[in-house]
């Protein structure tokens, strides 16, 4: 999967409203440790039948060298659209 170009936007205007996803024409995933709000819109757009390129749910109590490691290797592995109406959630168990 090849690494998208850098949005030059503050992270402040991404997603320009709190509790929103971005257009899911951008085919991003998004990567938060607010499951509780973001899981909800996105279940509800899945739900509607509208699409969601993915969630990524960290631990706010996670190692971050351990969510870092585990999202670089699901960025590596995956391919394009494979996470399209998912949510799963980082570190991973072991």
């Amino acid at each position: 999967m090849a690494a998208s170009p850098v949005d030059p936007r503050p992270l402040t205007e991404f997603p320009p409203r709190p509790g929103t996803l971005p257009p899911p024409d951008q085919g991003r995933i998004i990567v938060t440790h607010d499951i509780s709000t973001l899981a909800k819109h996105a279940f509800d757009r899945i739900a509607a039948g509208q699409p969601m390129p993915g969630v990524f749910e960290v631990k706010s109590v996670a190692p971050v060298g351990q969510a870092i490691d585990d999202l670089t290797l699901l960025a590596e592995c995956s391919v394009d659209g494979e996470w399209e109406g998912r949510c799963a959630s980082c570190p991973f168990e072991s």
